[in-house]
């Protein structure tokens, strides 16, 4: 009936929503990924760049002039030793961006790939099963209206007989036949019209009951079909995202705290060290 061509409708959409979701998830994966592989090879140019000048000039002969000592004990440092700790510092610095960079590679980009092909597999064969679990949810429905038809039709039956066998009665009590009609005949027709509708209202309990089950059926397997097959489902084709989604920001940002941390150290010491 109708309810059966909504509940098809609203089956669709779901499985249209869930796709959809579930694509959305995965472009944010994608871009994720895209995003740390580009940023990493900017990083890793640069970090390769300056790893190469600062060696570069590492090896290059600096003098060697020892730091000079005040009368207060405190030791002054000279430029070219000053100069050898911004090398030092600069070497070590783009070593911790190379392996930032590896970082990023092995637990976000290539993470989120494996995770992002795993949302698709599980998508299709998540929406697969789904598919199959409402045609079973529509063949319950469509058995309550079967059966709400077949029980309708036979009370509809049982209560026409009912009617004419009151009618016999009636006239039995008033021991009344038509003109054509002995109270004989009506004995007999009452006999026969009695029997009929013994058969017809086993016939018709029988389907009310059927009916009743049906419907019993029918429900509870919608109820099963919304609490437990459809986000069951949902959960499937989620695949943890949300939570690996927030490990990869977490990550990133971890890792670019640690990182800048490194560039406040290494410079405090510069600085410190110009400073004398």
């Amino acid at each position: 009936g109708n309810y059966v061509k909504f509940l098809k409708n609203l089956h669709t959409e779901q499985i249209a929503k869930l796709q959809l979701k579930n694509q959305n998830e995965c472009d944010l994966l994608d871009d994720i990924r895209n995003f740390i592989l580009k940023k990493s090879a900017i990083e890793k140019s640069y970090a390769e760049a300056l790893l190469k000048i600062s060696s570069h000039f590492l090896n290059k002969k600096i003098a060697n002039i020892p730091d000079v000592k005040t009368d207060s004990s405190e030791d002054r440092w000279n430029m070219w030793n000053v100069w050898r700790t911004v090398l030092e510092e600069n070497e070590k610095l783009a070593r911790a961006r190379m392996a930032a960079i590896e970082v990023f590679q092995s637990q976000i980009a290539d993470e989120a790939k494996m995770l992002r092909l795993h949302k698709l597999q599980a998508a299709r064969k998540c929406s697969e099963q789904l598919a199959n679990i409402q045609k079973e949810v529509q063949a319950s429905v469509q058995d309550v209206d079967k059966n709400k038809k077949l029980y309708f039709d036979e009370e509809h039956c049982a209560h026409d007989v009912r009617d004419k066998a009151r009618d016999i009665e009636e006239k039995l009590k008033k021991k009344k036949g038509s003109f054509f009609q002995s109270i004989t005949s009506l004995q007999k027709n009452s006999a026969k019209v009695s029997s009929k509708k013994d058969i017809l209202e086993e016939k018709s309990s029988g389907a009310r009951n059927d009916y009743l089950l049906s419907l019993a059926a029918a429900n509870a397997h919608q109820t099963r079909y919304f609490v437990v097959d459809f986000q069951g489902t949902m959960q499937a084709m989620e695949a943890n995202v949300f939570d690996r989604v927030s490990e990869y920001l977490t990550l990133i940002s971890r890792t670019e705290l640690l990182t800048c941390s490194a560039h406040q150290t290494s410079f405090t010491r510069i600085r410190d060290q110009a400073n004398q």
